[in-house]
């Protein structure tokens, strides 16, 4: 696991990956979400795709909450802009914030993300192998 920004021994978060030939494998686990740590996070992703040369992220997001709506528009506006030529795939497996998800990453999506929302990890795989094959 790589270590957490700043040298910083705690963070509310557990953060684990895998590189596979298509894509990174990112599981993100925590009890709860703010704005910050939405974007601490993040940017251990993309440090971690830019590092392996990748352009597809399967991100598992095992929060069980959604940033706040003030600070929505702006966190959207945040992930588009870092995650630019990387498509992501968000699996969410907590159904009480799947609206909200999902209407998080199809703004994201209208902003200029690559971004796609999945309940299960095999149907987030098949449609990155398959942007791999189309790129």
């Amino acid at each position: 696991m790589p270590k957490p920004p700043n040298g910083s021994a705690r963070r509310p978060y557990e953060l684990s990956f895998e590189t596979r030939p298509e894509f990174l494998y990112a599981r993100i686990a925590a009890p709860s979400i703010n704005r910050a740590l939405k974007l601490d996070y993040l940017a251990e992703v993309l440090l971690k795709c830019a590092q392996s040369r990748c352009k597809q992220i399967l991100l598992e997001r095992d929060i069980p909450a959604i940033i706040e709506d003030e600070e929505f528009e702006k966190t959207v506006e945040d992930v588009v802009r870092a995650s630019e030529d990387v498509a992501i795939a968000f699996v969410n497996p907590h159904h009480d914030i799947e609206q909200k998800l999902k209407k998080f990453i199809a703004l994201g999506k209208r902003r200029g993300g690559r971004f796609r929302y999945f309940s299960a990890r095999d149907e987030a795989e098949k449609w990155l192998q398959k942007q791999a094959r189309l790129n």
